[in-house]
């Protein structure tokens, strides 16, 4: 037997956007207020016993306030759940912004052993 795969996807081509602004360093930074968790669930029917118990994600009223675009809500508009993907573009960017420092501190220590 085969394994399946899982793609997660959003329709993400160009034609489908406007107003397209890079996302600024601010908004990357906030993935680092986000609070990461531990977890057990509470109906553990819903998710088979192996799943259940000693999950990590966050909160989904705690991310709210840091990421809004990542949560989805309930019928009452209450925060529910949350889309992980939509951190992604937040991750992507604070690694770039954290290897352009590794490689400036980097240039910096050459230039300092060389002096």
């Amino acid at each position: 037997s085969s394994a399946g795969t899982l793609a997660i996807t959003t329709s993400s081509s160009r034609k489908y956007k406007e107003n397209i602004q890079p996302i600024t360093e601010d908004e990357a930074k906030k993935i680092l207020d986000v609070n990461i968790v531990s977890f057990n669930y509470i109906n553990k029917e819903n998710f088979g016993d192996r799943l259940a118990d000693g999950r990590y994600g966050v909160i989904a009223e705690e991310l709210n306030e840091i990421i809004p675009s990542a949560v989805l809500y309930d019928s009452d508009w209450q925060p529910d759940a949350v889309d992980y993907a939509a951190m992604v573009p937040h991750l992507v960017k604070m690694v770039q912004m954290q290897q352009k420092q590794i490689d400036e501190l980097k240039a910096e220590i050459q230039e300092l052993k060389n002096n």
